[in-house]
């Protein structure tokens, strides 16, 4: 017994000591750079953080942007996800690799291939002249759209496997119960695997969002000037006036947001998410 325990705690260190150097002490450390100058505790940093306008406005350009980021997500993977979930084992693995495919290309490689689409002489605008659309291309790159579309574009094959991990898992003989007590079949989906599929859509929520929120390459390449994120800016604080404890209070900040978003997401949408407990898990 003592032998095993012995082992449990070795397998564990090593997760333990790099979840240690690799997550817990930089987050330490952002944290003394922000509360922390040469006099002492301080809350300046935090303080102009919140309160300087423009730190303020890319703040919240950023959680709004990232909102929209993981609803559009979301909307576009549910239904892919659906049909993953309904279909054969066969079917399953070939669609997974064709969404997974994407994800083994770097996400600068993905970005600049939007530039190579959306530029003023790219494929779209090539397309519409050709048709005779339009007479001077349009300006389709560095715009707010173009990071949408390019930042949906990355994230989309999470949210996909995300939702289809869940859907996976309902217990298909309930929606089948339903159907056999009388309920169409769209009251046996809205009434029955919908809520039971809620977890899937807050996970890949939450996650979408809190990814989008530190994205840095594809608002800098296919952004303008005023599409900047708070990460862009937090590179600009430390690289360019050299600002390292603005940098680290706007990271805090942003931190802090992230959180209070992603939870408040979780408080409204798992109200109406079943749970396992419920007997809508696959056994």
């Amino acid at each position: 017994m003592l032998r095993q325990n012995k082992a449990t705690l070795l397998l564990l260190a090593v997760p333990v000591l790099f979840a240690t150097f690799a997550f817990i002490m930089p987050m330490v450390q952002v944290g003394l750079w922000s509360f922390f100058d040469v006099e002492g505790f301080t809350l300046g940093h935090i303080h102009t953080a919140l309160t300087n306008k423009v730190f303020v406005t890319v703040l919240a350009q950023t959680l709004i942007l990232s909102a929209e980021v993981a609803f559009i997500c979301v909307l576009i993977g549910y239904p892919v996800a659906y049909y993953l979930a309904t279909t054969s084992r066969s079917t399953q693995r070939i669609f997974i690799l064709l969404i997974t495919f994407p994800l083994w290309v770097s996400v600068l490689v993905r970005t600049y291939s939007w530039i190579v689409v959306l530029g003023r002489e790219g494929l779209i605008n090539l397309l519409l002249a050709e048709i005779g659309a339009i007479d001077e291309p349009l300006k389709l790159i560095f715009t707010r759209g173009a990071v949408l579309v390019s930042s949906v574009q990355v994230l989309v094959p999470l949210a996909i496997l995300i939702m289809f991990g869940t859907m996976n898992q309902i217990n298909r003989t309930l929606l089948h119960a339903a159907r056999v007590l009388g309920a169409p079949p769209h009251r046996a989906f809205l009434s029955v695997f919908l809520p039971l599929s809620l977890n899937g859509v807050i996970s890949a929520t939450i996650l979408v969002f809190v990814l989008s929120l530190g994205f840095y390459i594809t608002p800098a390449l296919v952004g303008g000037p005023g599409d900047m994120m708070v990460s862009n800016v937090i590179a600009q604080q430390i690289n360019q006036t050299l600002d390292w404890a603005l940098g680290a209070a706007l990271g805090i900040v942003l931190l802090s947001a992230g959180l209070i978003v992603a939870g408040i997401v979780y408080l409204v949408l798992g109200r109406y998410a079943a749970s396992a407990v419920e007997g809508g898990v696959r056994s």
